[in-house]
């Protein structure tokens, strides 16, 4: 008996696509199922750093010099700046989207 085409291929691909901006990215995802495609996030310049940064933080985890309570601390803190401004940029992408979609109906 054959497999479905979604059981043989389980894994996500994710595509990212630029938006609003050079420094913009839409990142993205086809669900195997159905099809749909779902909003993983919006990230730039700004949001990578803070990846990048948190990526240092959480290296620290095992290094006994530093106290797990800091870490922690910090680590919550960069993530909940990252979700602000993910939460920021989506809001701007997709009111400008909504923006050009009302210019286009004229």
């Amino acid at each position: 008996m054959a497999e479905p085409a979604a059981a043989r291929d389980s894994r996500l691909k994710f595509k990212q696509y630029r938006c609003l901006t050079e420094l913009s990215i839409y990142i993205c995802f086809n669900c195997p199922y159905c099809g749909y495609r779902y909003t993983g996030g919006y990230i730039d310049h700004e949001i990578r750093q803070l990846q990048m940064k948190i990526q240092q933080v959480q290296k620290r985890f095992g290094d006994k010099r530093y106290n797990k309570e800091v870490v922690i601390k910090q680590e919550k803190k960069i993530k909940q700046e990252i979700s602000n401004k993910m939460d920021g940029l989506r809001k701007k992408i997709e009111d400008a989207a909504a923006a050009e979609q009302g210019r286009s109906d004229e």
